[in-house]
């Protein structure tokens, strides 16, 4: 049985690690008071000529920032009116549940414990590569990937990317699972490639579905007035959930050994599949109204706060 040492995490350079990693957050500490205003925020605050000038200073001086501005007037408007609170998404019951179950398969598909864990990985798998270059191979996939997303997410439909997305990552577990198993009893020399190419594609399809689209799907399942709390507890669910499968994938291993670990991941993404093919509504190219009358049978925003609507 594979098992992962807990000290293997920790290497010589962990403080030069650190401090790199400061570097940004410092940046954005020095650069962040000089930032403008959002123009939204500034337009709710009441003051649209300070909206005005942040506007222009974002788009252009020439920029005619009349219907712009007119737009945030209208979205503050509604926001003041019945701005909610997370203790408001009971009556949001359908895409509450939606964009939560969305960020439970995000985190249960077990991407974390891939990132975090991968030199260790790829040193238990015996590949041909250091575990270091494939650690590399790896990001960088992830960064490309990355970028191909912005433009599939608003080619291609939420639905379908979410699908081929969690689809795919089942897939990708259940093959490291089944390397991992036949690792100890057969000689897998020449196929050492299968969990970078399984790694790899992993990461891909994971940058291209399942990791942006469930934050998308906040900003499009809510009306404006909700976004705000939707926002914060669907970030609640995804950081808690991020949390606790990367600190219990140790436990995992010494459990049921890496192997069924993969497999249990697997398992839920295949649940998943299931979730996204019955749940998960298409939102591209759809108004927040439509979505409603889809998961409501009505405008939720139409319904008095007293009342919960019916779902």
């Amino acid at each position: 049985m594979i098992s992962f040492n807990r000290c293997d995490a920790f290497t010589d350079n962990l403080h030069v690690i650190a401090i790199l990693c400061s570097v940004a957050p410092a940046l954005l500490l020095i650069s962040f008071p000089f930032v403008p205003e959002s123009p939204a925020w500034l337009v709710m605050q009441g003051r649209k000529n300070e909206a005005n000038d942040v506007l222009k200073h974002f788009r252009g001086a020439h920029y005619r920032t009349e219907t712009e501005l007119t737009r945030l007037e209208l979205q503050a408007s509604e926001m003041r009116e019945a701005k909610a609170s997370i203790f408001d998404l009971r009556k949001y019951q359908k895409a509450i549940c939606i964009t939560l179950g969305l960020m439970i398969f995000q985190q249960l598909s077990g991407v974390n414990t891939l990132i975090f864990y991968a030199k260790k990985i790829f040193d238990d798998a015996g590949s041909t590569l250091s575990s270091s270059t494939s650690s590399v191979i790896v990001g960088a996939v992830q960064v490309v990937a990355t970028y191909c997303s912005t433009i599939l997410i608003e080619r291609a439909g939420r639905k379908l990317l979410l699908f081929i997305s969690v689809s795919v990552m089942a897939t990708c577990m259940f093959t490291l699972s089944g390397y991992f198993h036949f690792q100890n009893s057969h000689d897998l020399s020449s196929v050492s490639w299968i969990p970078l190419l399984s790694f790899a594609v992993f990461i891909v399809i994971f940058s291209i579905g399942f990791g942006p689209i469930p934050w998308l799907m906040v900003g499009e399942l809510f009306t404006n007035n909700v976004k705000s709390a939707a926002s914060a507890a669907t970030a609640i669910c995804n950081w808690t959930l991020a949390f606790l499968v990367t600190k219990c994938f140790q436990d995992m291993v010494d459990l049921m050994g890496i192997s069924s670990s993969f497999a249990t991941f697997g398992v839920i993404s295949l649940i998943g599949t299931v979730f996204v093919s019955t749940v998960v509504p298409e939102t591209k190219g759809r108004s927040v109204e439509e979505i409603q009358i889809e998961l409501y049978g009505t405008q939720i925003s139409s319904i008095p706060r007293e009342t919960d609507p019916e779902v």
